[in-house]
């Protein structure tokens, strides 16, 4: 009789710790939903309440999940897979499981980088043009992911008409995709070999440089594809010529590898 006491003691205990288990989903937000996972989908999680473990069955987005812990010590983290378009919804997410034996500290740095790395990506490449330098140059590029997004780039080259090395730098505004509205920047542009002041023409050389404004495109091969073709228009205002002719044609041309 004791023994079956017992054995009902110990079956007791065992449910009870089943029961209770919980895990812990941990939103972007940084909040916390207590309950007991039950499925996890490339969609949805779906999971019971912890305080209500017999009730009905609830489903949070996955995009809305930073991370699950899990009652036996293992943990999920999911990292939204993007590209130059936005979110790739068929790679939607990333699923790296985590035990216990891995330091919260790494686990923080892990989750920094791979967030840093679906934020941005770069480009880099030769070409000619205002943005290479004023002529043949070598340009670097870094972009926010996402339809819409901000680009920084900078680029310097060889002027071989004007014999000068020419340098820019500048910012650029994307409201889709790889077309970008406008390219600001500013640099050296060439060399003013002679000048023209009262209608005499005299020989003088000086480095000529001043800002430009183009509109283009950073356009890829294909989606799946890291390389592309830079085209770009517009002007550039020429702030310390001796010419009548201060704003002349700006143009870029250029290809790239996206990484």
């Amino acid at each position: 009789m004791k023994i079956l006491i017992c054995f009902f003691i110990g079956v007791l205990i065992v449910s009870k710790t089943t029961v209770f288990s919980q895990d812990v989903i941990i939103k972007r937000s940084g909040s916390e939903i207590q309950c007991k996972v039950t499925k996890v989908s490339s969609e949805i999680i779906e999971y019971k309440d912890y305080e209500d473990i017999d009730g009905h069955v609830k489903s949070i987005n996955v995009f809305e999940v930073s991370k699950i812990l899990y009652d036996d010590g293992k943990k999920q983290i999911f990292e939204i897979v993007m590209d130059g378009d936005g979110v790739n919804f068929d790679e939607y997410m990333v699923i790296k499981d985590v035990y216990d034996d891995i330091e919260e500290n790494d686990d923080k740095e892990t989750i920094e980088t791979s967030r840093f790395a679906a934020a941005t990506y770069f480009m880099l490449g030769p070409g000619i043009g205002a943005s290479y330098g004023g002529n043949a140059g070598l340009r670097f590029q870094a972009r926010t992911k996402g339809v819409v997004g901000f680009g920084l780039h900078a680029g310097g080259g060889y002027n071989a008409g004007a014999e000068v090395v020419g340098a820019s730098a500048g910012i650029k505004f994307y409201p889709f995709k790889g077309f970008y509205l406008i390219n600001t920047q500013f640099g050296i542009i060439g060399k003013e070999k002679y000048g023209k002041k009262d209608d005499v023409t005299y020989s003088k050389e000086r480095i000529l440089y001043g800002p430009s404004a183009l509109t283009g495109v950073d356009w890829t091969f294909g989606d799946e594809n890291n390389v592309g073709l830079n085209i770009a228009v517009g002007a550039t205002y020429v702030m310390n010529t001796e010419y009548d002719n201060d704003i002349i044609t700006a143009f870029d041309l250029g290809v790239f590898v996206k990484f």
